[in-house]
């Protein structure tokens, strides 16, 4: 028999089961959501290289740790890195651990987050803007190409492709042009709240408008939605909402969902088109996209692809300045070849002129702690010591063109007054780097002490008691009562201090490099940073894919001044730009030491095996010695309060015959005198 009692339960337990069946199918807040224990956190790419400005890496091999094997030399010696997402890649010798990076590795101690990003860029593009009066711009590849995820890989014989958008594509903007109306309102207003991020919110409806055939127009304006914008001919368009969006969201329509735009009652494409201003404005592109991110994480690149697909979106010409720049990368037995082909440089011609490119311009750079010297070939060759930059304090840059101005486009001058006493041709397309390569380690203990732990202030000052000495940190009980030792003494917090041995060992290497394709093209530059922008110095190659000369309009106008006129030849290098880096080292294991002579030895080397010179098979007692020696230059004097220019003996014919004597004491006889000036 059912009871009066046993009714009620069961009507209560009815009661229980609808109240969860709807709980379930009521929607849920974000808030209201548990999250799981362990969430995996998906970083985006700019997200991922924010942590590579900050990132410390102690050593060349904790960093060499994070990066991506790719290709070995046939011989096996060496092995070639790459990290995907930075561009930046390492050459590693087996048989002497050398690491040859191509930026450094401990940028994070660099204070100026402009300068970090200079020196984690690989190419560095420096062009004019012709459709703003031609200022000049400069793009990095860090800055202008890896964080926005415009850094392709690929594999090729012997090594690796490294391609270059440098300057952000507007097809890569997470900013949908034409959006259809309910994709909108689903996929990215119903996230942002309207009251919480009311700015926002009102940002988005002021810089998208509404274009809905299905409104109450006139015919008119009905024809001109469908003549500017096709899709809006089309069937009203209807998709699965994204059931997997609940995870994040109170509803698959967004926590903020509140349109009439998805009834079933249209029956034409209605969509948002972003204001013509916003579009072509990269400040607010950029402002857009990060407000996207913010709110609408799940709205991804392949989205803004499937909604311009959707609308029919082609796209305009890119608003914002985008260079297209690859080097490839092959390791061979000798170390590593870097090529930019020519062919592989693109842009828009009608807006910007190409200037110069920079190819792996922090490439083995040596610390300005360390010991060591940078050589570039000026004149017969330049040692510039770290040491000698560290103790003046200042940065330094010295650069020159290799083999001299090309006088078919630069005017030969001798102007009087202009020579420094200190600039030569560089001789040669060749350049490098040593550095002591000093690391300091712990060896064994020294001592180990305890030591009192003290309070201290919120500025980090020790606390002192009235009598003037510090006050220790006390451990209290759980109960917050004062903990005391057997002997009476409060017991106070202390920590051990362990002493180590310092073991410093040096052991010296670097890098050398040789211009093989486009070194009549190049300009080799030695900069060093003195600690002032950054402690690094570095050695490398910038190219001019064309020639250029600037000639002084105040030389033939009046009231010209000193503005310049620059003529660029319409002659464009089709071939490739190409730099070799051969691994320096002091290990016995080594086939170049890491010194100039090493450097020299590479050198040689390099131009037998080029078939450009060839080795000597006899060698006699007689090789001669080329001497050469100054006449006169042109110094100026006053002559009757006139300043005059005269010449000015420095070697004459009887000095040329005292240093002949000279050398004959010493039996050197085979001596080749030239006489200049």
């Amino acid at each position: 028999m059912i009871t009066k009692n046993t009714r009620y339960f069961a009507m209560i337990a009815l009661v229980c089961m609808l109240i969860t069946t709807f709980t379930f199918l009521l929607p849920i807040s974000a808030d209201e959501v548990t999250a799981p224990e362990e969430e995996t956190v998906v970083m985006s790419t700019s997200e991922i290289l924010a942590t590579y400005l900050t990132t410390e890496y102690g050593s060349k091999e904790e960093k060499l740790a994070t990066m991506t094997y790719k290709k070995s030399s046939p011989n096996g010696d060496y092995k070639l890195y790459i990290d995907p997402y930075s561009g930046e890649i390492a050459v590693q010798c087996v048989s002497t651990g050398q690491i040859l990076l191509s930026n450094p590795h401990d940028v994070s101690k660099v204070n100026v987050s402009s300068v970090k990003e200079e020196l984690l860029s690989q190419v560095v593009v420096r062009f004019k803007d012709l459709e703003n009066e031609g200022i000049g711009r400069t793009f990095y590849s860090y800055s202008q190409s890896a964080v926005f995820g415009q850094i392709t890989v690929k594999n090729i014989k012997s090594g690796i492709r490294v391609e270059y958008t440098l300057g952000k594509e507007s097809s890569r903007s997470l900013v949908p042009r034409w959006i259809e109306a309910t994709r909108f309102e689903q996929q990215i207003m119903a996230y942002i709240d309207p009251v919480e991020e009311l700015y926002i919110y009102k940002k988005f409806a002021s810089y998208y408008k509404l274009v809905d055939p299905n409104a109450n127009e006139a015919l008119s304006v009905i024809e001109a939605y469908y003549e500017a914008y096709p899709c809006t001919k089309t069937k009203y368009y209807k998709e699965e909402i994204n059931i997997g969006l609940d995870k994040l969201t109170k509803n698959t329509l967004g926590p903020n969902h509140t349109s009439d735009i998805t009834k079933e009652a249209k029956d034409k494409m209605a969509i948002y088109v972003i204001d013509t201003k916003a579009e072509t404005s990269e400040k607010q592109l950029n402002e857009l996209e990060g407000y996207i991110k913010r709110f609408c994480p799940h709205y991804n690149y392949e989205e803004v692809a499937k909604d311009h697909e959707i609308t029919g979106y082609q796209g305009a010409a890119n608003a914002n300045a985008v260079f297209y720049v690859a080097v490839e990368y092959q390791i061979t037995d000798e170390g590593l070849v870097a090529t930019i082909p020519a062919n592989s440089i693109s842009f828009d011609e009608e807006a910007y002129q190409l200037q110069n490119i920079t190819l792996l311009p922090y490439m083995g750079a040596s610390n300005g702690s360390d010991k060591g010297y940078n050589f570039v070939p000026d004149g017969s060759g330049t040692i510039i010591r770290n040491e000698d930059i560290n103790a003046v304090g200042l940065q330094y840059t010295l650069s020159g063109q290799v083999y001299g101005a090309d006088y078919g486009y630069h005017q030969l001058s001798f102007e009087k007054g202009k020579y420094d006493g200190k600039s030569a041709v560089f001789t040669a397309p060749v350049f490098g780097i040593v550095s002591e390569n000093k690391k300091v380690e712990n060896g064994e203990i020294i001592s180990k002490t305890e030591e009192i732990i003290y309070q201290r202030d919120n500025a980090g000052n020790l606390i002192y008691d009235i009598t003037g000495q510090p006050i220790p940190i006390y451990i209290l009980t759980s109960d917050g009562k004062q903990m005391y030792y057997p002997d009476g003494n409060p017991v106070v917090e202390t920590e051990t201090i362990i002493v180590y041995e310092e073991i410093t060992t040096i052991s010296p290497e670097g890098m050398f490099a040789i211009i093989t394709e486009g070194d009549a093209l190049a300009y080799i530059t030695s900069e060093h940073g003195a600690g002032v922008r950054h402690p690094y110095n570095a050695a490398y190659a910038t190219f001019y894919p064309r020639s250029t000369d600037s000639y002084n309009l105040g030389d033939s106008i009046a009231g010209a001044g000193d503005n310049e006129w620059t003529i660029t030849s319409d002659r464009k290098y089709t071939g490739c730009f190409t730099v070799k880096y051969m691994l320096l080292s002091d290990n016995e294991s080594s086939q170049y030491k890491a010194s100039y002579v090493g450097m020299a030895d590479a050198y040689r080397t390099h131009l037998v095996n080029a078939g450009i010179i060839s080795a000597i098979t006899e060698v006699t007692d007689s090789i001669p010695l080329y001497l050469e020696t100054f006449g006169m230059i042109e110094v100026q004097e006053m002559i009757m309060t006139v300043p005059t220019w005269v010449d000015t003996p420095l070697s004459t014919f009887n000095d040329v015959k005292k240093m002949y004597e000279l050398f004959k004491e010493s039996e050197i006889t085979n001596i080749k005198v030239k006489l200049t000036g």
